[in-house]
């Protein structure tokens, strides 16, 4: 067999002519030729090679996707930072800060987007096992089943007793001003997740401080830790301690009002 190495400097389609000669010295009379393109594509594009004739082609990168390396064709495009993919093909912003770190291309594989330590599914918007959505970042759960009850059954007496204690002294509050003040603070809890906008860190923290006036019972007690909960059982027990919630203060007062 015979090898031949060509040195490739420029951009641009080469040609390769080869004649055969017999053991007299004899060219064949036509030359066996064989053509290829050598193409650079730049740092934010990637090749789309043509497996019929070899033809390169320069595909700009999508908004969030990784195309920098040596050779990056489509197999190899992978997500930037703050971006998910599960084809290479649509690109997606991360609802959650720092949840996804980008795509890896490994020796064999290819990974196209990966999910920080305690998030997982798509868009990175889930939590891990082990891993519970708080204040709208993913926190590690207590490491034992007891710890997890204890640490739901005191966030509901904490909870229940400041409930208690402000009912018992709402005629010393400023209950009409504390309304305006709760209904103000929930709206800027919700701001993050109502309106994207690349928010300043510090401002973005002091966002998610206010999200403890949303009176979210299963966030303050941790309790997707016992068990997993789905948005719509969340949603579902969430409304029913509402009006369980409500149920029992109507009791109070009439039973208040009867003595």
């Amino acid at each position: 067999p015979c090898r031949y190495m060509p040195r490739v400097f420029e951009a641009r389609t080469y040609l390769l002519g080869l004649r055969v000669r017999n053991a007299l010295g004899t060219p064949d009379a036509v030359a066996e030729t064989v053509s290829w393109e050598f193409k650079r594509c730049s740092g934010e594009e990637y090749a789309v090679i043509n497996s019929t004739d070899t033809h390169v082609q320069c595909v700009r990168c999508k908004t969030g996707a990784n195309c920098t390396g040596t050779l990056v064709t489509a197999e190899s495009v992978v997500a930037r930072r703050h971006f998910w993919t599960s084809d290479g093909a649509q690109f997606y912003s991360c609802p959650i800060d720092d949840a996804c770190v980008g795509g890896a291309v490994g020796n064999s594989s290819v990974s196209r987007a990966l999910c920080a330590e305690g998030y997982a599914g798509r868009l990175c918007a889930s939590c891990a096992d082990g891993f519970v959505m708080r204040w709208g970042a993913c926190e590690t759960c207590p490491q034992t089943e007891a710890s997890t009850w204890l640490a739901i059954v005191f966030s509901s007496f904490a909870l229940v007793g400041a409930a208690y204690v402000l009912f018992h002294f709402r005629h010393l509050l400023p209950v009409q001003h504390g309304k305006i003040v709760i209904a103000w603070a929930q709206i800027l809890a919700s701001a993050r997740t109502a309106v994207v906008v690349p928010w300043p860190a510090s401002f973005a923290s002091f966002l998610d401080s206010q999200r403890v006036v949303l009176f979210d019972f299963l966030t303050l007690t941790q309790a997707g830790c016992a068990s997993p909960l789905t948005f719509y059982s969340s949603f579902l027990l969430t409304m029913a301690l509402f009006v369980g919630a409500s149920l029992v203060a109507i009791v109070v007062l009439a039973y208040r009002d009867a003595v």
